[in-house]
């Protein structure tokens, strides 16, 4: 078993680049983590129909593998509960490009559903044979169950053209049968093959199945239908069939993006209903709910890719096997092993803390001058003849930091910020305006030092390394997450091996690296979404076009409204949003470019439902923002149809206004211009 053999030496880096469950092998014992929110969900018992949602890169696909024979009864398991046979997983991700010619103006309507149902028959028969090989393979409490030689019910044999006598010929039936319906969906003059489908034979195969063993008495089928929403609206709706309608020995499961489809109609008309019909688990918002689940996610999946490639973690309480066994969850959610677990990854990961990275700008010298001209901007702004200098104070770095944002505001004036800086470097017991509780450091000192190195693009910016702030940055996405450790880890080691790191160094990457790595990451992720759909230059635009709008408002010398990245528009004006506008801003959260969320901050009573449209954190690096969700703009329909489809002119227009709003130069406004057009 590969977690109980950490000998794969290789490098350390490379560990993390197979973050796509397609790169890796059907069973995944071992390489899926069971998360948290597993102790939420009801699909251990129910034999309800699943919907499985989520963005790209949430891990749809990881989560249906490991509901799947291959996993489940996999060889790499020991002593399997024999409850577990009651359940059995059937995987079928549909071949886009042959659904594709299965329409109904190629082989006309009738044959065309015929024609898909078919190919979903003979998947299922195909993966069915494949799990009665797994479970004849498994250790099971209860002994072996071995039925690859059990003769199929003279029903199926009949509907399978007496072709087909044992369980374990299936897989070569379907394998034949498959070629002759490409070859007829190819060239539909040909002979016409016979078309089944699967619901009465997997009724037939699930009773006979009872009767040879006592714990397969209550045995059921779960298919999991992957990728759901590139299938035909026709192909869509034969699978709701099923889901509206399941069989005692099978149900129909699906995954598929979140928002990609909004209407589950049947072939009948009708629509399956949430709770009735089907349950839905959207992986992306159980990930986000909790903070500390994904943070621990995180750190469990970091320690198990570095122990795979020979990290010793002996004598702690990481135990590789436990992260795949739903039992352990609750010792897994104790304060004791989530300390122990965090610490590890923070150690590889270190972080500096907001002031001891203002503490470095009394170090550095490009920073210190970028400090010294706000100081200077806002002493001009109020015609102050008070030496910079006054307000630079070594041993409250912080406060001086956010002294240069408040001087540039039109109150309190320089004179009572020096009066308070005064007090602050006296005591910062809590009493002044700087250090009190929801005063201006808490509020300020996190978009001021934004202010400082988004002036600075080439320096690695502190406020992106440590591992939690990794977390902040890629939640609720685990593939991002491993993107992040990659980069920093081949920045850190290039492609050393852990046996290749000098013990005396250990394995913990520098702030200045993490930083980079993920200025980098976001760069590259930025540039994916070109690729994204259909539309995916539009998005990358647009996504530009937004991050060039926070990243004038970071400019803002004040800060009187900092870290600003993300916006709303006020419902009672969204009818005025173009229809290109509104399909663009539906690709930006099906593909995760763009997120929605419920405002909790707003208080007006007429404005209940405002909701806020957050772009996904990854990209902060890039533009040099905060990844923080702290303060937003409120945008016109207007604003919104520009940013999403207008010309560059338009836009450059509205640039130039909040620039005007902001008192952001026109220099910074040039600044890596043509990046963002």
């Amino acid at each position: 078993m590969m977690i109980e053999n950490p000998m794969n030496r290789g490098s350390i880096a490379d560990a993390f680049l197979a973050n796509r469950a397609e790169l890796l092998p059907p069973d995944v014992w071992g390489k899926f983590i069971v998360p948290q929110f597993f102790k939420r969900i009801s699909i251990f018992q129910e034999a309800k129909s699943i919907r499985i949602q989520g963005g790209r890169g949430c891990g749809k696909t990881m989560f249906i593998r490991y509901f799947c024979h291959q996993t489940q009864f996999s060889n790499c398991r020991q002593r399997i509960p024999d409850n577990e046979l009651s359940r059995i997983g059937l995987y079928w991700r549909p071949d886009t490009q042959f659904c594709g010619l299965m329409k109904e103006t190629w082989l006309g309507e009738r044959d065309a559903q015929l024609a898909f149902t078919h190919y979903a028959t003979l998947v299922i028969l195909e993966e069915l044979a494949s799990s009665i090989e797994s479970i004849a393979h498994a250790d099971f409490e209860g002994g072996k169950c071995d039925l690859t030689d059990l003769v199929l019910p003279a029903a199926v044999r009949l509907a399978l053209g007496e072709r087909v006598t044992k369980v374990a010929e299936l897989r070569e039936f379907a394998e034949t049968e498959r070629v002759l319906l490409e070859l007829w969906v190819q060239n539909p003059d040909a002979t016409r093959p016979t078309m089944i489908r699967f619901d009465r034979l997997l009724e037939q195969i699930g009773n006979h199945l009872s009767e040879q063993d006592a714990r397969l008495k209550n045995v059921l089928f779960r298919i999991f239908v992957d990728e759901f929403e590139n299938l035909q609206e026709i192909q869509r709706k034969l699978i709701c069939d099923f889901v509206k309608h399941p069989g005692r020995r099978y149900c129909l499961n699906f995954a598929m993006r979140r928002h990609a489809v909004s209407q589950f109609y049947t072939s009948g008309g009708e629509q399956i209903v949430e709770t009735h019909d089907v349950r839905t688990i959207d992986i992306e918002r159980e990930l986000g709910k909790k903070e500390r689940e994904f943070t621990l996610l995180a750190a469990e999946m970091l320690l198990l890719k570095l122990h795979e490639r020979g990290v010793d973690f002996t004598n702690t309480l990481f135990c590789p096997k436990k992260l795949v066994d739903p039992n352990h969850l609750e010792e897994r959610t104790s304060d004791a092993y989530c300390n122990e677990i965090l610490s590890h990854a923070r150690a590889i990961f270190p972080s500096i803390n907001p002031k001891a990275i203002a503490q470095t700008a009394f170090e550095d010298h490009a920073l210190m001058n970028r400090l010294k001209s706000a100081i200077e901007k806002g002493l001009a702004k109020h015609k102050s003849k008070i030496p910079v200098a006054s307000f630079l104070r070594s041993s409250v770095p912080e406060a001086s930091i956010v002294a240069a944002s408040v001087l540039n505001r039109n109150k309190p004036g320089p004179e009572e910020v020096l009066r308070e800086l005064d007090v602050a470097e006296r005591d910062d017991s809590k009493i002044g305006r700087f250090y009190k509780p929801g005063g201006w450091i808490e509020n300020n000192l996190y978009g001021s030092l934004f202010y400082l190195y988004i002036g600075l693009p080439r320096r690695p910016n502190l406020l992106y390394s440590g591992f939690d702030r990794f977390c902040s940055l890629s939640s609720p996405n685990l593939r991002f997450f491993q993107e992040l450790v990659h980069g920093a880890l081949l920045l850190a080691f290039e492609r050393k091996s852990i046996d290749s790191i000098p013990a005396e160094e250990g394995l913990i990457v520098s702030e200045e690296i993490q930083a980079e790595a993920a200025k980098q990451v976001s760069e590259t992720l930025l540039l994916e979404i070109e690729h994204l759909g259909l539309k995916g230059s539009q998005l990358l635009q647009a996504t530009r076009r937004l991050g060039r709008i926070f990243e004038v408002a970071h400019r803002r010398a004040s800060q009187s409204e900092p870290e600003i990245n993300h916006f709303s528009i006020d419902e009672s004006d969204r009818v005025a949003l173009s229809e290109e506008a509104k399909e663009l801003l539906i690709q930006a959260k099906i593909w995760s470019v763009l997120y929605e969320e419920q405002d909790t901050k707003n208080k007006s009573n007429y404005d209940i439902a405002q909701t806020d449209i957050v772009p996904n954190p990854i990209f902060s690096p890039y533009f040099g923002i905060s990844y923080r969700k702290k303060r937003k703009l409120t945008l016109s329909a207007a604003q919104v149809n520009t940013l999403m489809t207008g010309s560059g002119a338009q836009f450059e227009q509205i640039l130039r206004e909040f620039a005007a709003k902001w008192d952001v130069t026109e220099s910074a406004l040039t600044v890596n211009k043509g990046l963002f057009d």
